[in-house]
């Protein structure tokens, strides 16, 4: 199994970076245009203000323990979670493959199975802007 080694940082004074193991990761975009009805059967008018919007998920394994290696911090499950809540009102910085966006935190999940009890599966999904 390829893992993807994704980078997640907190920004202000107390900087925070996690990597994650990750067996995948989705970048996506949508657009806003709109259509407004016209009487009479007539086509809509369609109106594009040129908005859109970023999402990415993240998903993979973490451990119940944190590891760090030459200044890379893999982090538990608890320490995950417990960053999660502290980041939730901040933007962040996730680095994909060498591709870095600005995102927020929009949802996080975390499931274990009695199989693999000492591993947690996570899924995490951001609101996102353009790739720097």
């Amino acid at each position: 199994m390829s893992v993807l080694s994704i980078k997640l940082a907190s920004s202000g004074a107390d900087v925070t970076t996690y990597h994650l193991q990750a067996e995948s990761a989705t970048i996506a975009y949508d657009r806003g245009p709109s259509a407004i009805p016209v009487p009479g059967g007539r086509d809509p008018i369609f109106m594009d203000f040129g908005s859109f919007s970023g999402t990415i998920s993240v998903s993979g394994i973490i451990d119940e323990t944190s590891s760090s290696d030459g200044g890379v911090t893999i982090p538990s499950k608890e320490n995950l979670e417990d960053k999660i809540i502290d980041w939730w009102n901040d933007t962040l910085e996730i680095t994909v493959n060498g591709d870095r966006y600005a995102v927020r935190i929009k949802s996080a999940r975390f499931e274990v199975s009695a199989a693999t009890e000492h591993f947690w599966s996570y899924s995490m999904n951001f609101l996102a802007g353009k790739r720097k």
